[in-house]
């Protein structure tokens, strides 16, 4: 799998760049940081109770998820709680709880 980093980000352009998901895990492991993914599976947590504060987030695409390469390089996978009646979110709103989770 090929991560890419897109060339802006909101209003702030920051260079654009590729790698495989073998050189990110080894960079975060190199750098103590977990990577963690969100997705249910049997262990995962509720994403108000894991550390994040120093850590990497995989979000998958609405339709596809998280391909199974990309979970197995995770730590753990977490998840946004929600109402029973909620379906769920789109992946950018996804990515901007778990944002706001990391800053908390």
């Amino acid at each position: 799998g090929i991560i890419q980093a897109f060339d802006y980000l909101a209003g702030f352009r920051l260079p654009a760049w590729e790698t495989d998901l073998e050189t990110v895990r080894a960079l975060l492991d190199g750098a103590d940081i977990p990577l963690y993914a969100t997705a249910l599976r049997e262990d995962t947590v509720d994403v108000r109770d894991v550390d994040l504060k120093r850590a990497a987030v995989v979000i998958g695409s609405e339709g596809r998820g998280i391909s199974d390469e990309a979970l197995a390089l995770c730590r753990r996978t977490i998840k946004i709680p929600m109402r029973a009646r909620c379906e769920s979110l789109n992946a950018a709103m996804a990515a901007g709880v778990v944002l706001w989770e990391m800053c908390r």
